[in-house]
């Protein structure tokens, strides 16, 4: 949780080195490419890896899209981190996973509001792949 809410916030002294925003990926941002597998084992895993690390799932708007959150406790605002995934199909088997970090103000208020965290990508890549070696260690 620490670790999360630091991404978000980030290190505010004027010297101090970031994260990268961009990740080693084609587009520069968290994504994968899962084969030979069907979509709902693969949301099937993405719940199962965010509900063990304290998310909560969130309702979406599309049919190939999961919203997780986790709370930012230390906030006196209700605020959230969240992982928004979207899953496109590439081929009758194969699957593009990409992730998105961002920070939730107002968090399940009339007003909530979405702002990337690009100093998150880095960590949201790595869940993807924690997915999608749980999806092939299932096959």
């Amino acid at each position: 949780m620490i670790v999360l809410a630091g991404l978000t916030v980030g290190c505010s002294s004027p010297g101090a080195k970031r994260k990268a925003t961009t990740v080693d990926t084609p587009s520069g941002q968290p994504e994968i490419i899962i084969q030979s597998a069907r979509l709902e084992h693969i949301q099937a895993a993405a719940r199962e890896f965010f509900a063990g690390r304290g998310y909560v799932e969130s309702a979406s708007r599309h049919a190939y899209e999961l919203v997780f959150d986790r709370r930012i406790e230390d906030s006196k605002k209700p605020q959230a981190l969240r992982i928004r995934l979207r899953a496109a199909p590439i081929d009758s088997t194969s699957w593009r996973l990409a992730g998105i970090s961002l920070r939730v103000e107002d968090w399940r208020g009339d007003l909530a509001s979405e702002s990337v965290v690009p100093y998150g990508f880095a960590q949201v890549q790595e869940f993807l792949e924690a997915i999608k070696l749980q999806v092939e260690f299932e096959k």
